[in-house]
């Protein structure tokens, strides 16, 4: 039923280097504008190089980007065509995954968007607890504590549920990306036992729990951040510096039946063979430096070298490719060439699972609040130089801001303040929540909340101008109310009594 997609005028997608992915942007806004339905035939191959009018090479580069995504895949076959697909947070995480270990960040900075996640979900929890949720909880603490080489205090059910109870999908799959990330980041430290006494995180998630189910909002969240920070004590400062280990010891495993034998049943469970040559390529990639622009090889060297089938190289090449790690490049001065990911692929995965699941206003309020304070309080906890001010109110938008909201208001001064924290989580995640201007930005802000008149323009304009000039004299108090105040205009109200935004401006020092 190719009714979902949108006729396209030949000649539409400009010579350009980014023409797949403004044509696989292209189809995801249509799947979205179609509600996402799930299973729907959105043409076949021929049909859609005609309706978009492009050549099979850009149309296949963009169907990898959008296959990434997890909104469509191509099937082949007289069945077959391009469907509409459900996504799952592991798109999202292996997005993440891939551009943190390029950036080479550490357990710390994701322990850091934790804190800041981790008490806005204890404080909503409170707020919005039933009495299913209430017989949830005490079920969870009082359950017996399972034998498991990970501590309870990283990974509890517990937190699980408390995110859930908040009834907000972009809270609960934030804090879930964030468990899954410090589960790979820690996992070689955990298989040691290096982790806090199991009785107290049992001690800990009791007074947790207690005070959600008494509804104690400003009690839980206090309790959440306490029990981060104690997360954290149980590391040594050299520990929280890790990164993402290395995957490629995986390697030799998963390429086992690669011979020609037919693989053994333990075997055809291994992880695909392509994806864990792709991580043994990134490790040695993150060794020598990342060197962009140097040539890894050709195609018949390469294949050689790691002992693999053209099919399975190649099948290598593409998730690289869709990673942003490695590129193909044809001709007697291309071959595997080393480029620089982009952490857009990572904001756009997670922006187009929440929209799959249709996260309303106040979630992404709730969730951009603390994001953008925390923000704020990284930021002037690091020391903001007078270049950092420059370039702050560079991004203030100005009066392009009718011609093009998406940019003036959102990739702007936002962006760039989660940029001065050197936190590259909390940049992803920011970046996730603007880009969800593109995804029907209607469905997330209050219909009113954009004034486009104008005096509407200047106001933002003002907002912004004035959250700048409390920074650059260090009046953390000011800016974090001249933020609110911008938020509340542009995301719909705030209530100050249920968001108890944590102060994570001496984050270590205080814990």
């Amino acid at each position: 039923m190719s009714h979902i997609v949108a006729e396209q005028a030949k000649g539409s997608f400009p010579e350009t280097r980014k023409r797949a992915p403004l044509l696989a942007a292209t189809i995801e806004q249509e799947v979205v504008d179609a509600g996402w339905p799930v299973g729907e035939h959105m043409g076949f191959e021929k049909d859609l190089l005609e309706r978009y009018g492009v050549g099979r090479a850009l149309f296949r580069e963009a169907i990898r980007i959008v296959e990434q995504h997890q909104v469509a895949r191509m099937r082949r076959g007289p069945r077959g065509g391009l469907i509409v697909t459900a996504p799952h947070v592991s798109a999202v995480t292996e997005a993440m995954s891939v551009y943190f270990r390029y950036s080479g960040t550490t357990a710390l900075q994701l322990f850091e968007v934790r804190a800041i996640i981790e008490p806005l979900a204890a404080e909503t929890a409170a707020h919005r607890i039933t009495e299913d949720g209430i017989e949830r909880l005490r079920h969870l603490i009082n359950a017996p504590i399972p034998t498991t080489a990970l501590p309870r205090e990283l990974f509890d059910p517990l937190h699980a549920a408390i995110a859930e109870l908040t009834n907000n999908f972009a809270l609960s799959l934030f804090l879930d990306v964030i468990n899954r990330l410090l589960t790979q980041f820690l996992a070689p430290l955990l298989q040691v036992g290096h982790s806090p006494t199991i009785e107290q995180g049992r001690s800990v998630h009791a007074e947790l729990a207690q005070a959600i189910m008494e509804g104690d909002a400003v009690q839980a969240g206090w309790l959440a951040r306490q029990h981060v920070f104690s997360m954290m004590d149980g590391f040594s400062d050299e520990d929280l510096q890790a990164t993402a280990p290395s995957s490629s010891g995986q390697l030799g495993v998963a390429l086992e039946g690669q011979t020609g034998r037919p693989a053994s049943t333990s075997q055809a469970q291994n992880p695909k063979m392509a994806a864990v040559l792709a991580s043994r390529i990134e490790d040695e990639l993150i060794t020598s430096g990342w060197p962009l622009g140097h040539r890894i090889g050709f195609e018949p060297e390469l294949i050689e070298t790691y002992g693999v089938s053209r099919a399975v190289f190649r099948e290598t090449v593409r998730v690289l490719e869709h990673h942003g790690v490695a590129r193909m490049k044809m001709g007697p001065s291309g071959g595997l060439v080393v480029t620089k990911p982009s952490p857009s692929l990572a904001s756009q995965a997670t922006a187009l699972l929440l929209e799959y699941h249709h996260v309303q206003a106040e979630e992404v309020r709730e969730l951009r609040m603390a994001l953008e304070l925390g923000c704020l309080d990284l930021a002037l906890a690091k020391g903001l130089s007078p270049a950092d001010i420059t370039s702050l109110t560079d991004a203030t938008p100005d009066s392009r801001i009718n011609e093009d909201p998406d940019v003036g208001m959102c990739n702007g001064l936002h962006l760039q303040l989660a940029e001065l924290t050197g936190n590259p989580a909390l940049q992803v995640f920011s970046s996730s929540l603007m880009s969800l201007w593109r995804f029907r930005a209607k469905n997330f802000y209050h219909p009113r909340a954009i004034d486009q008149t104008a005096a509407g323009v200047q106001r933002i304009i003002d907002e912004h101008a004035g959250i700048v000039s409390a920074l650059a004299t260090n009046d953390r108090p000011v800016a974090r109310r001249r933020m609110i105040t911008h938020i509340d205009h542009t995301g719909g109200s705030y209530q100050p009594r249920q968001l108890q935004v944590p102060d994570i401006g001496s984050l270590r020092e205080s814990s």
